[in-house]
């Protein structure tokens, strides 16, 4: 009789360690409760404060303000809640990377674009910031996320189709040229926001300065 086959499960980053015994036990606790935390805590909590504390106290409750104003101050008072808008795109790229191991890189490509291409034309129709500049920004970032998921979904089907018949990586010097301008444009417009809100700082610090002298 042949011998019984023994399977063993092994983490995939570092085939040494395991599954389910000694450190990697520890570590998954520790991943189930940042998934816990992250995906369904904040959200939630933050889902109770902007469509039932908010809308119940006013924009404007000094409390409010205090306690959560960071969640809604930047946004208009017509888009108060897109803390939310922000968190679900983040939370569908944690989805498309998590299941990375069951889906092929065409798949996860195709979720990351529907997340950001929804967002960004969201951003682009409602202009959620107050400041123009963060308005900007977030057109800018969005832009280049969605070139690079492009790009990485035309690099993939293009060394998919053609690497084996001619050297791939001197056929797409174009395409990380085109990936690395669209990373500079993004990497300018935070740049230009940062040097934006010093400038504003600066000048309101000014401008109290005036104020406390008269």
């Amino acid at each position: 009789h042949a011998p019984a086959c023994e399977v063993i499960l092994a983490y995939r980053a570092d085939p040494n360690v395991t599954c389910w015994e000694g450190e990697h036990v520890w570590f998954s606790l520790a991943a189930v409760v940042g998934v816990v935390v992250y995906l369904i805590g904040v959200p939630a909590l933050f889902a109770h404060v902007l469509f039932w504390r908010i809308p119940a106290s006013g924009l404007s409750n000094q409390r409010t303000l205090a306690l959560f104003g960071f969640l809604y101050t930047r946004f208009e008072p017509k888009v108060w809640y897109w803390e939310l808008v922000e968190m679900l795109r983040k939370v569908m790229f944690v989805i498309a990377a998590q299941l990375g191991h069951k889906l092929d890189p065409s798949t996860q490509c195709i979720l990351a674009l529907a997340a950001v291409s929804s967002v960004t034309i969201l951003n682009f129709v409602h202009k959620p910031f107050k400041d123009r500049a963060y308005n900007m920004l977030s057109f800018v970032t969005s832009v280049t996320e969605l070139v690079c998921i492009v790009l990485g979904m035309g690099i993939l089907s293009y060394i998919k189709n053609f690497s084996k018949t001619v050297d791939a990586g001197a056929k797409l010097t174009w395409v990380w040229f085109v990936g690395w301008c669209f990373l500079s444009a993004s990497l300018a417009a935070i740049v230009m926001t940062a040097a934006s809100d010093m400038l504003t700082l600066h000048r309101q610090r000014r401008a109290r300065l005036v104020s406390n002298r008269t």
